[in-house]
């Protein structure tokens, strides 16, 4: 077992003639809540510093289990600009602590104008179809869009400005609700404020984990081996290091399909605009709506919403692609590449996509396309985008994530958790209650996509009407979820199991012998 951190040392004392050093601020209630001395006898190595890992990490340190997260980087970072949380991951937040709700809260985008759009998660319209003139990802020669796709510099940003100032946003052909409306911000500013709560120690920044080895028995833990030499012991591990997880083929064993993500058939343009600048490239119109936007085309789709707090509007565009030859999931493309792969769009598409600037990204959307069998393996776990990598269309990995640490933190700091051999127990529970929910996300958000741009079953000229429906159901699925009533079952299961189990022992089958979960193909009990 990894010994707890120790104290940093202190310097010297100042001189006498030196003013006292400051005192250090006194602990936030909320950041006390997960610093008290653990009570468990075992301790949990987190391989990953993102969104999942560091939630984990204060749900476990907030049941008394004690947990070190292990991040690669120097410091916390996340991949991506934006972020949005519907009711599932706020609910999942709350759980874990009611400061983390209110801290995301603070960061998050302002209401809408009026009553009445307060609870939109999106507009959806339709960005494509009434002005392309071709196939493709809306392509073929533009028409009618202010430019054409080989505009340069600031001509693209002037023929679409003006473009899209005589032409109206085209009409919303669905209002998407869910309660308390899109939540959205920087993904770095939720990340901030989860690892603001860490205390002192818990996290080991620059270690890169390159081995994870389950000792023999398991009465030996699992041994973490770092890029630089060193290697630490712990009673479990949890692997939150994302899509390209080592530790998910260390489980599932690198030869098994899944272990390794596939591409999903789109990719991603990236960018952040001021909003000033979109404001006054329209014109100063009044008509420019702050609020979440989507715009679904022939084979593509593009998402413009605000990130408030930083004053910008961010905008992603995908596109499809039936393969990805590139060895790196993120190319540089010019302006007038990207554009080219939106000719056709409305002039107010064109015109988010040419104030991006003149360089941009495409990135490639891999996910989890091939289903793991198991979440864990003796007391190593998978949790969040390590588990169940989706893509972006539905918007539910961070907060699918979130479920995921709000409910195998509690499994572990559960008062019938009272032995490091019982984590395993947990373990199994937890993979029976939350891998059919993580891989349906990664499955419907391969159709979301799809849906997106209108390629419902296979045919690119699906009824918008169709597509409306279909959304509501998968998007009511996510957001409608009952984690309390998922949470106080995973306990009774997890509670049952053991007790059966201790009771075996002390009727003398001291042989640990089968712990009694059997999960079904479709991860359930």
């Amino acid at each position: 077992m990894t010994s707890p951190p120790t104290a940093p040392r202190t310097a010297d004392p100042p001189a006498p003639t030196s003013p006292p050093p400051p005192c250090p601020p006194p602990l936030t209630s909320a950041a006390a809540e997960f610093s008290r001395p653990p009570t468990k006898p075992f301790d949990v190595g987190i391989v990953g510093g993102g969104i999942a890992g560091v939630a984990l990490a204060l749900q476990l340190l907030r049941h008394g289990v004690a947990a070190t997260v292990y991040e690669q980087g120097a410091c916390f970072a996340e991949v991506g600009a934006g972020i949005s949380l519907g009711p599932n991951a706020a609910r999942a937040l709350e759980l874990i602590s009611p400061a983390l709700l209110a801290a995301a809260a603070g960061r998050a985008a302002r209401p809408r104008r009026g009553a009445d759009d307060d609870d939109v998660w999106f507009d959806l319209r339709l960005g494509c179809c009434p002005y392309e003139r071709g196939g493709g990802g809306g392509g073929g020669a533009a028409a009618g869009t202010g430019g054409e796709a080989g505009e340069r510099g600031g001509d693209a940003e002037s023929g679409a400005a003006a473009a899209a100032a005589a032409d109206p946003p085209p009409p919303v052909i669905l209002r998407l609700r869910c309660k308390g409306g899109q939540v959205s911000m920087l993904r770095a500013h939720l990340l901030d404020e989860l690892a603001a709560l860490l205390p002192v120690g818990a996290a080991r920044m620059g270690h890169h984990v390159v081995d994870c080895q389950p000792q023999p028995g398991g009465a030996g833990g699992v041994v973490l081996r770092f890029a630089h030499g060193a290697e630490a012991r712990h009673d479990a591990v949890v692997a939150c290091d994302g899509i390209r997880s080592l530790v998910r083929r260390c489980v599932l064993g690198p030869d098994d399909p899944a272990s390794s993500p596939v591409f999903s058939g789109k990719y991603a343009y990236r960018g952040l605009v001021p909003l000033d600048a979109l404001h006054d490239a329209l014109g100063g119109e009044e008509e420019l709506d702050p609020g979440p936007q989507m715009y679904l085309g022939r084979g593509g789709h593009v998402i413009a919403y605000p990130l408030w707090e930083a004053g910008v509007m961010n905008i992603v565009a995908f596109s499809n692609t039936p393969s990805w030859p590139d060895q790196s999931w993120v190319v540089s493309r010019t302006r007038d590449e990207m554009l080219a792969d939106f000719a056709g769009w409305h002039p107010r598409v064109r015109l988010f996509l040419s104030l991006m600037g003149p360089s941009t990204s495409a990135w490639a959307l891999f996910d989890h396309g091939v289903p793991a069998a198991s979440f864990c393996d003796g007391r190593v776990c998978l949790a969040g985008d390590a588990a169940h990598a989706s893509t972006p269309h539905m918007g539910a990995g961070a907060g699918v994530a979130l479920e995921d640490a709000c409910v195998l933190g509690a499994l572990l700091g559960d008062p019938a958790v009272r032995h490091a051999a019982d984590v395993e127990v947990a373990f199994r529970v937890f993979d029976a209650h939350r891998r059919a929910r993580g891989l349906r996300v990664v499955a419907d958000s391969r159709v979301q996509g799809r849906l997106y741009g209108l390629e419902l079953d296979g045919d690119v000229d699906a009824d918008p009407a169709r597509v409306v429906e279909s959304l509501r159901g998968r998007m009511r699925w996510l957001w409608d979820h009952d984690l309390d009533r998922e949470l106080d079952e995973a306990r009774a299961d997890l509670r049952g199991l053991l007790l059966g189990r201790r009771d075996g022992l002390s009727a003398g089958n001291q042989g640990q012998g089968d712990l009694g979960v059997h999960v079904s193909p479709t991860g359930r009990l």
